[in-house]
């Protein structure tokens, strides 16, 4: 759960600075509104949010409650998939995955944008899964078919829907995010 914790954590700069096209490694953390960087006693998961009381210590705006929301997020899915899975391949395959489909949520609810380095991530790293025998589509084959269908499917429903309504009806990060979801499930 702790190291879920500081996932969830990394998760919330992936979050924040992809869909800026900010690097996600460089500057360390910083506050979102004074941008000053973050003590590194001031970055433990959930703790320093409630010790702050979810405040910057430098400037005191407010540190969004989907910060904390996102570091317990994963400390529940690390304990689940350790759970479910013991200490191992399933149990890490198990964390990518849902750790993925976490930021790439928010991130769409945020933006209405899917960034094609996640959802190509999670193409990638379903067939990876796959392909160690971690992940839950069975086979290589499977996950590879799964990918082409889940993409085939919906760039057929975008391609119809802009025949229709002369207008983007489906983004081809949805379609990839089916791919994704095809490659991991099969």
């Amino acid at each position: 759960a702790a190291v879920g914790a500081v996932v969830g954590s990394f998760l919330n700069v992936v979050i924040a600075r992809v869909p800026a096209g900010e690097s996600i490694v460089h500057p360390r953390s910083r506050c979102p509104r004074c941008r000053s960087p973050i003590a590194w006693y001031d970055n433990v998961p959930v703790l320093s949010w409630l010790v702050l009381r979810g405040r910057c210590r430098r400037c005191g705006a407010a540190i969004p409650l989907r910060y904390p929301a996102v570091e317990l997020a994963g400390a529940a899915v690390a304990w689940l998939a350790w759970t479910r899975h013991g200490l191992g391949p399933r149990a890490l395959a198990e964390l990518v995955f849902v750790d993925l489909l976490l930021a790439l949520a928010l991130i769409d609810l945020a933006t209405w944008l899917l960034p094609n380095v996640l959802t190509w991530t999670l193409v990638a790293a379903g067939l990876a899964a796959a392909a160690a025998g971690a992940g839950p589509a069975g086979s290589l084959r499977d996950s590879a078919v799964g990918a082409a269908v889940g993409f085939a499917a919906f760039a057929l429903v975008a391609a119809v829907g802009r025949l229709v309504t002369r207008k983007e009806a489906l983004g081809f990060g949805d379609v990839w995010l089916l791919a994704g979801l095809g490659a991991w499930l099969g």
